[in-house]
């Protein structure tokens, strides 16, 4: 079911963002999101992954 002749596979949800912010500990990280495409879609580094399903053969 994976790609590369790979064991398993993986089916996933992502939101794209245009833009991101992350915290820790009251310090704001450094950095920009950069444009990638997803699949056929423009998309970008910063996305939200709302959920993934991990799949192998059966038997």
């Amino acid at each position: 079911p994976g790609s590369g002749n790979r064991p398993i596979g993986v089916f996933s949800t992502f939101f794209p963002a245009r833009e991101a912010q992350v915290e820790m500990d009251g310090r704001f990280a450094a950095g920009s999101p950069w444009p990638e495409t997803r699949g056929d879609r423009q998309s970008s580094s910063a996305c939200l992954a709302w959920s993934e399903t991990w799949v192998k053969p059966r038997g």
